[in-house]
């Protein structure tokens, strides 16, 4: 006599929803610590470039969900993009993207956290 077990989808549906909302949350959770982190290297004079920064979240579904950081200045992209600019307070060049990458597995760790805590 054989033993089995059957998965059904209809069981485990409440997972998949539990799931999305985790990772929805995590994306939105590590945008908003990659505006923070990134705020803390984007150049400062005045104070306009750092406070343009926004947080846009995109998606629902599992495959394709984002959240964007942006900096809405008519300079932002010359500052970021432009090697050999000088900055009359902090700030370093490409702060967004060097961030980004410098701080990846953290954002990773906090989208996987907030996954692991929906499922629970």
């Amino acid at each position: 006599m054989a033993t089995y077990t059957r998965i059904s989808g209809r069981k485990y549906g409440d997972y998949r929803g539990k799931a999305q909302g985790g990772l929805n949350a995590g994306v939105k959770v590590a945008g908003q610590m990659l505006r923070r982190d990134a705020g803390a290297t984007c150049p400062l004079d005045t104070g306009t470039l750092r406070n343009s920064a926004a947080v846009t979240f995109a998606g629902t579904n599992s495959r394709h969900v984002q959240a964007t950081v942006s900096y809405n200045t008519p300079y932002a992209l010359i500052v970021h993009e432009k090697p050999g600019l000088t900055y009359q307070g902090a700030g370093r060049y490409k702060w967004l993207a060097l961030t980004a990458e410098e701080n990846e597995a953290k954002y990773r760790d906090i989208i996987a956290a907030e996954v692991r805590k929906a499922v629970r």
